[in-house]
């Protein structure tokens, strides 16, 4: 009986917590860069201002010194080297052969079709394994390690690249993983941390919210953040924080489909959909651990490295060569957007130009912490996720009214029964003085005293 009375009170408060959301009052604004080197302010609830500076245009790019204090990064640093749930960027990792195999074709190679692959084109169709990074440079390397270029003119006949074992090629790419670090693509570790778990991270959501000037449910139903780790030698190769669009759903919407967040999903059904990142800094770097941005406004370096046989996304050799090279500072943050809009206003294509990374650290350690914030391409399926996680968020937030009513309740009734003890003891020992006065100086039995719950002052009496 009374677990239906409290499922029903939760159900009724509930609605007092929840704003459901609907396309009408709903948008998808961004903050408009100007120009590079152009500057906004954001003033803070604390009495802070901040200054939001622009670094580039195309993707918006910007910088805002002293986003966190050192007790928050210090605090968040806390939280994570608390957690045991800690994962570690692998070595090894699963590919689909199949895919690859299909891929690694002299035609689909030969780009300028003059019958012959040279190093650059080899490359675009040699195999890959998960998390591994094989450059340009890397590819004469192999060539002549199973002397495939048969006559040394550094170019693949037909006749040649037909000699190739594709499998030695999964085994050679292996090799140079596990023998040098550069050629894995993230070498990190990382934990996620709840956002509502803790009072400086929901401190930290609500100044979000200010900042990218996002709805709060889309603030809200974002991922949770990622603190990561980076040791010497610690990198990140370019890469995309988001996917581009195609005919599969968003990943962090996957609840609507009956997908719990920690059963596994398909890859075939699912993308990123990360429409936005803020990156923080928690702590300076001795040397090293550079963000780069190595086509930000301008894709004319990807050109300029690849022609001198490098790659844009070895960070660990072109770091420098990127348009865009931000310095990590304790307590920095950067945002910038992965997606472009549409004509709607809404979430567009992914940026090319978001294509970024972390530098090798050279000296010390780097403790950064991701906060995406995820919308789902489908604006009225987002707005359906978003509805999903606020009904969620009610019945917490009820139930915690509920439960914080009930320990009031019991404190108030422990409070009262402490006060009138001493007036319920004067009433006993009045009681007892009564019976003795009646009965004179005889001793009662103590049979004639049930009833007395406290008979600490008649043991003194008798």
């Amino acid at each position: 009986m009374e677990s239906r009375f409290v499922n029903a009170l939760l159900l009724l408060t509930v609605f007092t917590f929840v704003h459901l959301i609907n396309s009408e009052d709903f948008h998808l604004p961004r903050l408009n860069p100007v120009s590079i080197g152009h500057e906004q302010t954001m003033h803070l609830e604390s009495g802070r201002t901040l200054t939001i500076k622009t670094l580039a245009v195309n993707p918006p790019i910007f910088e805002i010194e002293d986003y966190l204090t050192n007790i928050e990064c210090d605090h968040i640093i806390y939280l994570a080297m608390a957690s045991s749930k800690w994962t570690e960027s692998t070595i090894k990792g699963k590919v689909d052969k199949d895919k690859e195999i299909r891929k690694f074709n002299f035609t689909k190679g030969d780009k300028n079709n003059d019958n012959f692959l040279d190093p650059l084109e080899l490359w675009n169709v040699m195999p890959r394994l998960q998390n591994s990074l094989i450059t340009i440079e890397d590819i004469p390397e192999f060539v002549q390690l199973y002397n495939y270029d048969v006559d040394g003119d550094e170019k693949l006949t037909n006749e040649e690249f037909d000699r190739i074992d594709i499998n030695l090629a999964f085994q050679w790419i292996e090799n140079k993983m596990k023998k040098d670090k550069k050629n894995v693509v993230r070498l990190s570790k990382q934990v996620w941390l709840k956002h509502d778990s803790d009072e400086v991270l929901r401190s930290l959501k609500t100044r979000v919210v200010s900042l990218t000037r996002l709805p709060k449910g889309v603030v809200d139903s974002s991922e949770q953040l990622q603190v990561a780790q980076y040791d010497i030698g610690g990198h990140y190769h370019g890469h995309f924080d988001t996917l581009k669009l195609d005919k599969r759903q968003c990943l962090h919407s996957r609840e609507l489909d009956g997908i719990k967040l920690t059963e596994p999903y398909d890859a075939v059904k699912y993308r990123l959909c990360r429409y936005a990142t803020l990156m923080y800094y928690l702590n300076d770097v001795d040397e090293g651990g550079e963000t780069a941005f190595p086509v930000a406004d301008n894709a004319t370096v990807s050109e300029k490295v690849i022609r001198a046989g490098g790659n844009i996304g070895d960070l660990s050799n072109h770091c420098k060569d990127a348009n865009l090279v931000v310095k990590p500072k304790k307590g920095k943050a950067v945002l910038w957007y992965n997606h472009l809009h549409n004509k709607d206003g809404w979430v567009g294509d992914k940026d090319p130009y978001s294509y970024h990374g972390g530098c090798d650290i050279v000296k010390g350690v780097k403790w950064i912490a991701n906060h995406w914030i995820t919308v789902d391409t489908d604006q009225q399926r987002h707005i359906r996720f978003m509805n999903l996680r606020e009904k969620r968020r009610g019945v917490e937030r009820a139930k915690q009214e509920y439960n914080q009513k009930q320990e009031e309740q019991a404190m108030k009734q422990q409070v009262s029964s402490q006060d009138t003890q001493p007036q319920q003891q004067k009433l006993q020992k009045k009681q007892h003085q009564h019976l003795r006065k009646n009965h004179k100086n005889q001793h009662l039995p103590q049979s004639e005293l049930i009833g007395l719950e406290d008979k600490s002052y008649i043991r003194n009496e008798l």
